[in-house]
């Protein structure tokens, strides 16, 4: 077993994911996956037993495999939290700011794309409930964080199902205001090459490829471009619920938002001026491996 084998574990506000890995060398680079984990939480009562038992589990995973260094680390690390952490793992989670997650998201994006540190990359992680964008070569120039996020979106402006136009339609105008905004704080897109990361942005492209993939390598890397995601998006916005849920995805639970994640991204690619959009599977979790070793 080699000497830098790491776990990183990232706590959001609705899942809890693992990503043990091997470092080549004590910079960071040279990171070959071991083993990847994913588990959603529901927010309510049991959030908090959920995320121990969840920890637990990913405690047995990291003694099995024999890792060396864990970090964990959240963006709302509460006292509840750190004691379920200390508890499970008998580590202390780190609060995270939106700028070290779109930092530790673009050097888990690129460190292994082709073309890395020669070509300037625009990496935009479009989660849940925002969006974080950072631009730059080998490491991040600028960043920018917007309220543009796929569950935000669809609770804000989706009453109906599937959403109505007027809906969509005042979804788009602000939503594009948002988009503009951000990227305002970005200067130097309009050359980048863009990289997306996050659930949202590997569902969308399974739907566009119709791959059925696992959640790992099969889409990684993959390129879909702003003419497939249009027609992804216009569908999924007239296609009820109950036939989203029935469709065969490697992400299930992102039925109900997939709408909104289609609009996200669709909207991203047109405002940046991208005709393409390569899907990188590495995100924070390989920026936070990278860090810890």
């Amino acid at each position: 077993m080699p000497h830098g084998r790491v776990a990183a574990i990232e706590c959001g506000a609705d899942s809890i994911q693992l990503l043990v890995a091997d470092l080549a060398t004590t910079d960071g680079t040279g990171l070959t996956e071991v083993t990847r984990r994913f588990e959603p939480l529901k927010p309510g009562d049991e959030a908090l037993p959920r995320a121990r038992a969840v920890l637990a589990d990913y405690a047995e995973v990291i003694a099995e495999l024999q890792v060396h260094k864990v970090r964990l680390c959240g963006t709302g690390a509460d006292e509840s939290l750190t004691a379920i952490a200390l508890d499970t793992l008998g580590v202390k989670p780190d609060t995270l700011t939106a700028a070290e997650c779109a930092e530790l998201a673009f050097a888990g994006a690129v460190g292994d794309l082709p073309g890395a540190g020669q070509v300037t990359h625009l990496v935009a992680d479009i989660g849940n409930h925002s969006t974080q964008l950072a631009l730059g070569v080998s490491t991040v120039d600028r960043i920018a964080s917007v309220d543009l996020g796929c569950a935000a979106l669809a609770d804000r402006y989706f009453q109906h199902d599937p959403p109505a136009e007027d809906e969509i339609e005042q979804a788009r105008q602000d939503m594009t205001f948002v988009v503009d905004h951000a990227l305002a704080a970005v200067p130097g897109w309009r050359t980048a090459r863009l990289v997306g990361v996050s659930e949202s942005v590997a569902g969308i492209a399974a739907f566009v490829l119709g791959d059925r993939p696992g959640p790992e390598q099969p889409l990684h890397h993959a390129v879909i471009t702003e003419e497939e995601v249009t027609v992804a998006t216009a569908e999924l916005l007239t296609m009820p619920a109950d036939t989203r849920r029935a469709l065969v995805t490697p992400y299930p639970h992102l039925a109900d938002v997939l709408p909104a994640c289609a609009l996200a991204v669709q909207l991203l690619m047109q405002r940046a001026g991208q005709q393409r959009l390569i899907v990188s599977r590495h995100d924070i979790l390989h920026g936070l491996a990278r860090y810890t070793g």
